[in-house]
């Protein structure tokens, strides 16, 4: 049993994990160790702040823990239904680029934890589609 699950009060900041999810090279600064004895590079200190900032979000009760996504224009361009697969628009440039931008950010929010949800008039087996044959829906699987 750990700590923080006999201590009510207690919340931890798993600063290790977060260090393995971004990687040695990226955490540590040998400059700002030795010149002001941090330990961390200030990249790192960026993602511990907000990692303790949604530590405290969520005892406040503000953090949100959902997101429910239309599908056509919002997550790609154009309609699936009417456009079909070719259709539709997801790429890393022109405007298609935009829709795999909010995919990445969507595909973020799913690493922390956050509820991703789908409200759309299409029909399950038609708006699956994309998400298991478009090659540039690739943000989201």
């Amino acid at each position: 049993m750990y700590l923080c699950q006999v201590t009510p009060d207690l919340f931890v900041c798993d600063l290790a994990s977060l260090q393995s999810d971004l990687g040695y090279d990226f955490t540590f600064d040998p400059k700002m160790y030795i010149n002001a004895d941090v330990v961390y590079s200030i990249d790192y200190l960026t993602y511990i702040a907000k990692n303790i900032t949604d530590i405290i979000q969520s005892i406040a009760g503000s953090i949100k823990k959902c997101l429910i996504l239309d599908l056509d224009t919002t997550l790609w361009g154009g309609i699936i239904g009417d456009d079909g697969m070719e259709g539709i628009q997801v790429l890393h440039f022109g405007i298609g680029k935009i829709f795999t931008e909010l995919q990445l950010w969507i595909k973020q929010l799913s690493k922390r934890r956050i509820i991703l949800a789908v409200c759309s008039k299409n029909t399950e087996v038609i708006a699956i589609v994309p998400f298991k044959n478009h090659p540039d829906t690739l943000a989201l699987r």
